[in-house]
């Protein structure tokens, strides 16, 4: 059997108009097509055709992971949505990502991307746990925020899965819908509404494997030189912002999503009463820096 340094080596497929699921293999892909967006796109056209609309439930909608995603390779453990978004015109296909912990946990589950296609009869949620995957009825979260939902889940499943969820904007076909993940989101082009269109109002994912790389040793020396170059770069020499004059608000700690060695404008503060684990806006860090 072949071993594929890097993949887990198989990309879950769920239908949700007829609640089965089906494997599909990621060897069929690698050779041909480069990293999670190149099989992302090309499952997509395998499964979909020009004419269908955004928000159609044969429209499908695609998260994939990379080879070096929950690998000791640093900032590399991201998702790709892949799908045809609702908010561009006209509607085209398009790709967004979003790093946090998900991808590295989806990995560790023995998968490297879920392919979701159709729409359930009613809200509904999927639960991955290793080799175990579950449809689950998600009426009682419809409505709810991203926050709430991410905790009922946490509570429902137990432990501490890594989830993806959609919010009332994307359940009402707002054309602009957010997938939130856990410190991340993929905000720019409307899968929320996607998965609205779905009624698949979150993915959960635990898992316990591990992800082989044909050589450790030069992963990790890559990995040491790559937070000796950030250590000389520009976010050391000019930083983000991490206090606001007068404002009271004390820096407590940077967030880092998997991986990441250096940790970007993801923090948390402290206000004068004491209270802690205020997030700074990504995009107004972003932003005003780099623009």
């Amino acid at each position: 059997m072949r071993n594929l340094f890097g993949w887990a080596g198989k990309i879950l497929k769920v239908d949700l108009t007829e609640g089965k699921t089906v494997i599909l293999q990621t060897a069929d892909y690698i050779d041909r097509f480069l990293g999670g967006i190149g099989i992302g796109e090309k499952i997509y056209w395998d499964e979909s055709s020009p004419d269908l609309a955004a928000l159609h439930p044969d429209n499908p909608l695609i998260f994939m992971t990379g080879p070096l995603a929950a690998t000791p390779a640093p900032s590399a453990s991201r998702v790709v949505v892949c799908g045809k978004s609702p908010c561009l015109y006209p509607e085209t296909f398009t790709n967004a990502s979003f790093g946090g912990f998900f991808a590295a946990e989806l990995k560790r589950a023995g998968y490297d991307g879920i392919v979701t296609k159709g729409k359930a009869d009613k809200p509904v949620y999927i639960n991955i746990e290793n080799d175990k995957v579950e449809i689950i009825d998600a009426s009682h979260l419809w409505g709810l925020t991203n926050g709430k939902t991410r905790q009922i889940i946490q509570e429902e499943l137990g432990g501490n899965p890594r989830l993806l969820s959609i919010g009332p904007g994307g359940e009402n076909g707002t054309r602009i819908g957010v997938v939130v993940s856990d410190i991340a989101s993929c905000g720019s082009v409307g899968f929320g509404s996607v998965m609205g269109s779905k009624n698949l109002k979150a993915i959960a994912v635990r898992g316990s494997g591990a992800i082989p790389v044909a050589d450790p040793e030069r992963v990790e020396l890559i990995r040491n030189r790559f937070k000796a170059m950030i250590g000389e770069g520009y976010f050391n020499l000019f930083g983000t912002p991490t206090t606001f004059p007068g404002s009271g608000v004390e820096f407590v700690n940077k967030i880092h999503c998997h991986g990441c060695p250096q940790g970007c404008w993801r923090s948390i503060f402290r206000s004068t009463p004491g209270e802690e684990g205020i997030r700074k806006c990504v995009g107004g860090a972003f932003y005003t820096l780099w623009d």
